[in-house]
């Protein structure tokens, strides 16, 4: 149900608003003030704001321009205001959805037409930088919709209100940008005319008298010319030909503003050359400044609603940059808190390692320690072992030479030590010399002679001639035998008797 009733609530608007452009291409405006109220009331809720914004600008402008026709200027500029709500561009402390949106040319046409309409209102009360700052908004409008004719227009507008603030380097700028080489009468009027405002605020009325000249041949009717040439040539001295054109300004269309400024030239008329004029002004002056009195105090009203509506925006905006500002200075003192943290934790970090690394090296040194106390001790043990071991050794050296003596001495040696009795000679002698016989057999190789001649050799140092008459062998015969022998045993014959030594000590220390 509420679904179809807001579909034919749309339709009514786009009917609305189709119906209305068509009329306003021929400079009429739509009158049918039941059922643009009725659409402008049903349309001012947050669902068709903001999600239908292109509706709801249009009926509001179309029915602020109806509103400003019928002379209600507070009701007009509220509806302008709230028309001007849907541009993307200043709209987010108004609505949630728009800044978002794309919007199409007409949108963009309807939004500059809202801006102008606001700017020429706050002209009229002569707040001539905001109605600038409007004008400005609406020729950015027209140029967004690719709208030449209206953009030029727009320029002329701006460089008019700058013209009122005799500003004339930056008038100038401005209208260097109209493109004057169109055939657009109307653009030239308004062209000639912002000139003609710069120039009369100048005192340069030479100039301002010929681009009003210039105005009033492109529109010869344009009441506002008309009635800048009266002020000029009455600036100027000339005040017969300023009457003329000041009486010209007193017609049933003429705005109150025109009649207020003709009715102060005329006054001065000396020579009675607008008695009629005068006087009909005069009888109605009264009328005529109560309605002024009336329209400026409805206009001074309107223009504080917009002055109140971007008070509002500034304060949105100022109020963004300042959560902003603290959602900045929040980030940065949480990030200081997390870079202090990580430095906290790194330190902590760092010191427990520097302990772990400290304790490690403690107890590397300890081992250290440990591992030198054992070396000590090791050299120790192998120090005394070396002692015991010489100790050794020399004891049975010494046991070796005590035997060696005893079985030299012996007087049946040569019997002992044949080969006939070579079975004890090997008892004999590995009972004496620790195993010696088994030793040079099992290990060395040796046959029985050679093992005959290392006995001899171990147990004392023999010549060959005594060596050769105990195995009765040839002296010839015993060198060979013990250079056999000792090439057997890896030594020479020189230091035989050492290798034997060696030989019997063998597994004993």
């Amino acid at each position: 149900m509420f679904f179809a009733t807001s579909c034919v609530r749309l339709q009514e608007a786009r009917q609305i608003a189709i119906q209305a452009d068509s009329l306003r291409a021929y400079n009429i405006v739509f009158e049918d003030s039941i059922r643009l109220a009725k659409s402008a009331h049903t349309l001012d809720n947050f669902i068709y704001r903001n999600f239908y914004p292109k509706e709801f600008a249009c009926i509001n402008y179309y029915y602020g321009k109806l509103l400003r026709k019928k002379g209600n200027q507070l009701g007009a500029m509220r509806c302008f205001i709230k028309a001007s709500h849907t541009d993307p561009e200043t709209a987010f402390s108004n609505q949630i959805g728009v800044p978002f949106r794309q919007i199409n040319t007409e949108e963009y046409n309807i939004l500059g037409r809202t801006y102008s309409n606001m700017g020429s209102m706050c002209h009229l009360e002569h707040k001539y930088q905001l109605s600038f700052d409007l004008f400005s908004k609406s020729t950015k409008q027209f140029k967004l919709a690719n709208n030449k004719r209206a953009y030029y227009y727009g320029l002329c507008s701006m460089a008019f209100e700058l013209a009122k603030q005799n500003k004339k380097q930056e008038t100038l700028s401005l209208l260097s940008q109209v493109d004057t080489t169109t055939n657009d009468s109307i653009l030239y009027s308004e062209y000639y005319q912002v000139k003609t405002l710069l120039y009369r605020n100048l005192q340069m009325y030479d100039s301002a008298l010929f681009c009003v000249n210039r105005e009033l041949e492109y529109c010869n009717n344009n009441q506002c010319g008309v009635m800048m040439k009266a002020q000029i040539l009455s600036s100027m001295g000339i005040k017969d030909s300023a009457l003329i054109y000041a009486a010209k300004c007193i017609t049933p269309n003429a705005t109150l503003e025109n009649l207020s400024n003709a009715y102060y030239i005329l006054q001065h008329d000396d020579n009675n050359i607008s008695i009629d004029s005068v006087n009909i002004l005069s009888a109605n002056r009264t009328d005529v400044n109560d309605i002024l009195d009336r329209y400026h105090d409805e206009l001074a009203q309107a223009i504080l609603l917009v002055e109140q509506d971007n008070s509002k925006k500034t304060n949105y905006i100022y109020l963004i940059i300042a959560l902003t500002l603290l959602l900045v200075i929040f980030l940065i003192i949480h990030w200081q808190k997390r870079q202090q943290y990580k430095i906290v934790k790194e330190r902590q970090k760092l010191q427990t390692e520097t302990q772990t690394e400290q304790s490690k090296q403690y107890i590397l040194r300890k081992k250290q320690q440990v591992i030198i106390q054992k070396n000590e001790l090791l050299k120790k043990e192998s120090k005394q072992l070396e002692q015991d071991n010489k100790r050794h050794k020399e004891d049975l050296i010494s046991q070796i030479n005590n035997n060696c003596k005893a079985l030299q001495q012996s007087h049946d040696i040569k019997k002992e030590i044949s080969l006939d009795n070579y079975n004890t000679m090997c008892e004999i002698v590995n009972k004496l010399f620790y195993m010696f016989a088994n030793k040079l057999k099992a290990t060395q190789k040796l046959n029985k002679r050679e093992i005959q001649l290392c006995v001899l050799v171990l147990i004392g140092e023999y010549s060959s001639k005594q060596l050769a008459e105990l195995l009765c062998y040839s002296q010839s015969g015993i060198r060979n035998l013990k250079s056999i022998t000792a090439k057997k045993l890896n030594t020479n014959s020189k230091n035989l008797r050492n290798a034997l030594m060696k030989i019997a000590l063998n597994g004993q220390i």
